[in-house]
């Protein structure tokens, strides 16, 4: 038989969704993720900025998460296993992605300002640094991200919790889940080493101005990659309060 038709009821020992996922709110993000991705991909295209294909890329697994978690609601209260796996992989693993275009927006900022001396990570290392360390945590929560499923016996189902490449139950899973906040974890202690370099960049800068950044609206763009850094913050500690 195959899983992807599979039914998940509510239970009594395990519940994928402990709420009602509301169709109304996952119709309203996936509009605006699928608007806000097709106009970074033109912006992309037009102004050739590749090192924001992984935004882009986040973008997509956004919009893919929406469209499964629409599909849930519809489906409330016995929801499909693979669109819950798909929406619930789409919405964990793409932030990654964006915290990656973002890391590689300071480097831009520093060579555009020509102001490398006021940041404490040189050019050189800044973004195989901080992504090296996205791409760490991206890998970490692929591995703990449950994929699960279930499998009929004679007369019961039978769960399988897969997390970090086990099939299992009980304690697999709570290794999964463990595996996952980790990963979640190292991300939250690149991004604030990341977020403290970027506002010590953005002092000395103001403090001691180069020639460059006083003829590029430098502050525009900090700006608006300040108002990023907050909302990925928000989102990172929100999705750890919800793993335990």
């Amino acid at each position: 038989m195959s899983t992807g038709n599979i039914l998940l009821p509510r239970a009594k020992d395990f519940v994928y969704y402990h709420y009602d996922p509301s169709k109304a709110a996952a119709i309203i993000f996936l509009v605006l993720f699928t608007t806000s991705t097709l106009h970074h991909f033109y912006q992309m295209m037009r102004t050739r900025t590749w090192y924001f294909i992984p935004f882009f890329i986040g973008g997509v697994l956004e919009t893919i998460g929406y469209v499964g978690r629409v599909i849930n609601a519809n489906e409330t209260p016995n929801w499909t296993q693979t669109w819950f796996i798909v929406q619930y992989m789409g919405i964990l693993l793409a932030p990654a992605l964006f915290a990656a275009s973002i890391y590689m927006i300071l480097g831009r900022i520093v060579l555009l300002t020509d102001a490398e001396t006021h940041s404490f990570v040189r050019l050189k290392w800044m973004t195989a640094t901080f992504v090296s360390g996205d791409v760490l945590s991206f890998l970490v929560q692929a591995l703990g991200s449950p994929a699960l499923s279930i499998k009929h016996t004679s007369s019961q189902l039978t769960r399988r919790y897969l997390g970090g490449g086990m099939s299992a139950s009980g304690s697999n899973a709570s290794t999964g889940q463990t595996v996952l906040v980790i990963g979640l974890f190292i991300q939250i202690v690149f991004f604030s080493m990341f977020a403290i370099n970027s506002w010590v960049f953005m002092l000395r800068l103001r403090k001691s101005p180069t020639t460059k950044s006083k003829r590029v609206p430098w502050m525009k763009f900090l700006a608006t990659k300040v108002k990023m850094e907050a909302s990925w913050t928000m989102r990172c500690f929100f999705t750890c309060l919800m793993r335990h």
